[in-house]
């Protein structure tokens, strides 16, 4: 996996992957957004967008895009020390308006949907106790989730594959993300991370 994704996902792109290549990855099987401005499916995207506002009156006074994303998981190593993996989310985006940095949430989901059907009105359910925050300005790069605790729940549970929404950062800005079968992709990885001694 760390060879494919070396030449695939890095060197193609003209990327180092420096620390980044991982001992296992999978690309988002499914991607899609959902609004509360429009419930139509989007079974096939260019671009993920992701926008929320939790001002005056609260979410569901304002318009909601909520991207969903849907991983199979990359099993851990079975022969090695499992505490030195860490799974990552690997995504390319960055908000939309120019107005300094904010955060945005990865928010717990089933899996039970597919890009297909999914609209507004029959996602799957919501919880909004985010799993992870990414913190992120408009520039357009590479970006790291650290999802690892939600992932290894979801192992424990016996589950293969992972979902999650991405929500906006509840002050009404726009971020845009590209999807998995883009250049950049979208990827779960699972990263080996040597400890190093204290002295």
């Amino acid at each position: 996996d760390g060879a494919q994704f070396m030449t695939d996902l890095c060197m193609n792109q003209g990327l180092d992957c420096g620390t980044t290549v991982p001992y296992a990855y999978s690309k988002a099987e499914e991607n899609t957004w959902v609004s509360s401005e429009d419930d139509k499916p989007h079974a096939s995207v260019d671009t993920l967008y992701v926008q929320d506002d939790w001002t005056n009156g609260g979410r569901t006074q304002h318009p909601e895009t909520l991207t969903l994303v849907k991983f199979k998981i990359p099993p851990l190593p079975a022969n090695m020390d499992a505490s030195l993996f860490k799974y990552r989310i690997r995504l390319f985006g960055g908000k939309t308006e120019a107005n300094g940095a904010d955060q945005i949430f990865f928010y717990p989901t089933s899996s039970d949907w597919h890009v297909s059907t999914v609209s507004w009105n029959n996602k799957p359910a919501i919880n909004y106790r985010s799993d992870a925050v990414l913190y992120l300005d408009h520039s357009h790069e590479y970006r790291m989730v650290d999802v690892d605790k939600a992932v290894r729940k979801a192992l424990a549970e016996g589950k293969t594959e992972i979902s999650w929404y991405i929500g906006g950062d509840r002050q009404g800005n726009h971020y845009d993300f590209t999807p998995a079968d883009s250049k950049q992709s979208l990827v779960l990885m699972l990263t080996g991370f040597k400890k190093t001694p204290e002295l």
